[in-house]
């Protein structure tokens, strides 16, 4: 046999052992009839039990109040305090929030009724869209309108930045400029949804003729029934109407509000909720 036809031969051998020996090696992969029950097994619903499913439904529900807040300007606002008076556990008020353990008290209790009232499908349509809560500062309203933001979600706004972001539309001289700028004014403050504003009643003598101005065209445009509007403020009820008589705010605003308030249902002067009570910040310290 020739040199060529025995390396031929040679190499057809080496390949045919190769061959007849992967023949004999076990396959990795189970049989088919074994893999396709387990396989039909993961398809089958699973059945959990009441506890299951509540424990499912707390942590889904966190992880959106979690989302909520986190993402939410006000949560510069919160701040730490101990776990109980004279505790060495400090939490923070997010953690408060976010696991329903919130002091009581009548700001918290005021927004979670007006809020309950319309998100629910029985008495959305007939619960007034707006809320003002008045008070010192300490007796909860920040802390009221956070559990809101996690709860159900809202636009968090303060007062002198509608006041400065109002005055740098209407200073645009260009009708493109003015379009774009009016169109993010919407979009943050007037937009359907629901909207909380800090901190009415702050601005200085400097900022009175762009207070007046700002909050005419933010109550104006948020007169939707399904426009959610919580203010929050320092002032009582009688020195925010004191500021609309006096011609501080437009008397057209009032006349708006008295529409839109859950408070001036029965009494149209009570524009605001008065609230009063010892500060929590110097009850916390102490």
């Amino acid at each position: 046999m020739p040199d060529f036809d025995r390396k031929f031969a040679e190499a057809e051998a080496r390949i045919a052992a190769a061959r007849a020996k992967q023949r004999d090696v076990p396959c990795g992969l189970e049989p088919l009839s074994r893999v396709i029950p387990d396989w039909l097994d993961h398809l089958k619903p699973q059945v959990l039990d009441e506890a299951e499913l509540q424990a499912r439904e707390r942590s889904l529900r966190l992880e959106a109040r979690r989302e909520r807040l986190m993402t939410s300007p006000i949560r510069e606002s919160l701040s730490s305090s101990p776990e109980t008076p004279g505790s060495a556990r400090t939490v923070t008020d997010e953690w408060r929030i976010l696991h329903d353990r919130c002091e009581h008290t009548m700001a918290l209790e005021a927004v979670q009724r007006w809020v309950h009232k319309w998100a629910s499908v029985h008495t959305a349509s007939i619960t007034r869209p707006a809320l003002i809560i008045a008070g010192p500062t300490g007796i909860g309203k920040t802390m009221a309108a956070a559990w809101a933001v996690a709860e159900v979600g809202a636009r968090y706004v303060r007062f002198p930045e509608l006041i400065e972001d109002h005055r740098a539309f209407q200073r645009k001289a260009g009708i493109r400029e003015l379009e774009t700028e009016r169109h993010a004014f919407n979009a943050k403050f007037v937009r359907p949804g629901f909207v909380i504003l800090d901190e009415l009643g702050i601005e200085g003598d400097r900022d009175r003729d762009g207070a007046k101005e700002a909050l005419a065209y933010f109550v104006e445009k948020r007169q939707m029934w399904h426009q959610r509007t919580l203010v929050l403020t320092n002032k009582s009820n009688a020195e925010l109407l004191a500021r609309f008589e006096s011609g501080q705010y437009d008397q057209r605003t009032l006349d708006r509000l008295r529409r839109l308030l859950i408070t001036a249902v029965e009494d149209d002067s009570r524009i605001a909720l008065d609230l009063k009570g010892d500060s929590m910040r110097r009850a916390r310290s102490t």
